[in-house]
């Protein structure tokens, strides 16, 4: 009997997205992640945008949306932070995109939602000449992760050593860390984050100087070669628009937009 794959969940990419940023803030003293039965939230007094943003909101019926948006958004600019706020196309809720808008807020980006079911088939790593990709089991390995991925964002030496205390080893094993290197120069990183059936893959990177090379490919298609080892049934992500190409090229499809609101 041909087991059938497990369905593809809009709400799965959800979940591990902030199971995912829920660590990141275990990781980093300067981050506060925040649930309630209406809110999913990070706040932080870092000047970075991924660090002080809604996740998830969830209005009630006796809710003044206008007026608790703009209490949400002002428990940010006391701080002196802008506020990114995500709503999601499989549970959109008109009123909030409303009340979003009449509170300043504008449209700065998306971001597709993608899966692969692992249940059928066997990947293949990408080969490329000259890359070996590594998972990272020390301190010396993890400086070179951070020092990689940070390299394209541009930041102030003060913000850039903010950002990268997100990145720590994590001794429940649910986070795996890679590093791609070329000819010996580490190029490339990516991270998966998740347990049981579902995990998600974050921060793929490559160096500007080594793109186009199928640096990206290859360590995407290392990362799904362990997770099936692992038992995993289900890889999600979340791409932008050039990532999405060689996502759909190794058999991703998208399931929802993620759009970012800004204010």
């Amino acid at each position: 009997m041909i087991q059938e794959p497990m369905p593809a969940d809009p709400n799965a990419i959800r979940t591990n997205l902030l199971t995912t940023f829920d660590y990141f803030s275990t990781n980093n003293p300067l981050i506060w992640f925040k649930r309630t039965p209406t809110i999913t939230r990070m706040e932080s007094d870092v000047p970075f945008s991924l660090f002080n943003v809604i996740f998830d909101y969830k209005k009630s019926d006796q809710t003044d949306v206008v007026a608790e948006i703009m209490a949400i958004t002002e428990s940010y600019h006391e701080r002196g932070m802008k506020c990114l706020w995500y709503t999601y196309s499989h549970d959109l809720d008109p009123a909030v995109i409303e009340a979003l808008k009449s509170n300043g807020y504008v449209h700065t980006g998306k971001m597709a939602g993608m899966s692969l079911s692992l249940e059928n088939g066997k990947f293949q790593i990408e080969e490329v000449p000259g890359l070996k990709i590594h998972t990272v089991h020390n301190e010396q390995e993890f400086d070179l992760f951070r020092q990689t991925f940070i390299a394209e964002y541009g930041l102030s030496e003060e913000l850039e050593a903010s950002v990268v205390r997100i990145f720590a080893d994590d001794p429940d094993g649910k986070a795996e860390y890679y590093v791609a290197y070329l000819d010996d120069t580490a190029v490339g990183t990516l991270m998966t984050y998740g347990e049981g059936d579902v995990k998600g893959i974050y921060t793929v990177a490559t160096l500007k100087a080594f793109r186009s090379r199928g640096i990206g490919s290859a360590l995407v298609s290392r990362a799904l070669c362990d997770m099936q080892t692992a038992g995993v049934k289900q890889a999600i992500l979340q791409a932008n628009a050039m990532g999405q190409r060689i996502y759909y090229k190794l058999g991703f499809k998208e399931e929802l937009i993620i759009d970012f609101y800004s204010a």
